[in-house]
């Protein structure tokens, strides 16, 4: 059986810690990082976030159970239009934007049988040693507040999913 994917696009800060908090608990699972900046992208996997990185986006969220969108606000919108047209129906998508109004009103966009559940770690200002990926920690979410905002029609399991996935970061 093959193992589940989960895609992060975006690994800065927010998503290179998001990939080593999943590895710190040796989940059995497949993290693929995606960001525009290849460099970006190799620190990623040299310091353990990802198993593997694709520099094109359809690719990289090809296969993936869970995609999070590890973005600023503006480059949210742009991802869920590039990927409207190619995610597959059950994949799970979630953001870590503070802001949701706009994104949760883009997600509308993404094809039926598609979940997208907003997401939002809060970061304690003290637990933050820096900018970027070279501030990445395994840590960073232990005993955080993260929000989620499904919408009035996500299904049950997909929030048990998604909640499911917050206490794996320690949040």
């Amino acid at each position: 059986m093959a193992k589940s994917r989960v895609t992060i696009v975006g690994l800065g800060l927010i998503g290179a810690s998001i990939g080593l908090a999943l590895k710190k608990n040796k989940l059995d699972m497949e993290i693929v990082g995606h960001d525009k900046d290849p460099g970006i992208s190799g620190r990623a996997k040299k310091i353990g976030a990802v198993d593997a990185t694709k520099w094109n986006l359809i690719d990289a969220c090809d296969g993936a159970g869970l995609i999070i969108l590890a973005l600023p606000l503006d480059g949210i919108r742009l991802t869920l239009d590039a990927l409207k047209s190619n995610v597959a129906a059950g994949v799970i998508l979630t953001d870590t934007a503070t802001t949701k109004v706009p994104v949760m009103e883009w997600a509308k966009a993404l094809p039926q049988g598609t979940h997208f559940i907003g997401g939002n770690p809060i970061i304690k200002p003290e637990r933050l040693q820096g900018e970027g990926i070279d501030a990445a920690d395994a840590n960073l979410f232990q005993g955080a507040t993260y929000c989620l905002m499904p919408s009035v029609s996500s299904a049950p399991q997909v929030i048990d999913t998604l909640s499911n996935f917050v206490a794996a970061l320690g949040a």
